[in-house]
């Protein structure tokens, strides 16, 4: 802070040393606007929770994963549990994407709503 009063001062005295110098600097000077950095973001539109199915008996379920370790053994054990407490619901296996990748048919989310009434997908490690 003393260092910019400082400068101020000396600025202030060479301008009244040399008035034709601050005439000169005045016609050469430049004018900057300052800008916030931070900006105005809009958030993305959200969508919302999709309505419950209710009861899974008579439901088609697609289980998904990610492909890695430990993923599929979480699906195998949810499909088993879910079997025993609701055995006319049907498990359909197939939809899995490359880990940490997104998957390479970028439709298979969609596929995979069109086949079934609802969705568990597990991510492993």
């Amino acid at each position: 802070m003393n260092r910019l009063i400082g400068l101020l001062s000396v600025a202030v005295l060479l301008a009244y040393a040399f008035p034709g110098a601050a005439a000169q600097a005045k016609a050469d000077s430049v004018t900057l606007e300052v800008m916030n950095p931070m900006g105005v973001i809009e958030p993305p539109a959200t969508l919302g929770l999709s309505q419950r199915i209710g009861k899974l008996d008579g439901k088609k379920i697609a289980l998904m994963h990610n492909n890695k370790p430990g993923a599929s053994n979480l699906l195998d054990a949810l499909e088993k549990i879910l079997s025993k407490k609701f055995p006319a619901a049907t498990f359909v296996r197939g939809y899995e994407t490359e880990p940490v990748q997104p998957p390479k048919d970028p439709e298979m989310y969609r596929k995979a709503a069109a086949a079934s009434d609802a969705f568990i997908f597990a991510m492993g490690d």
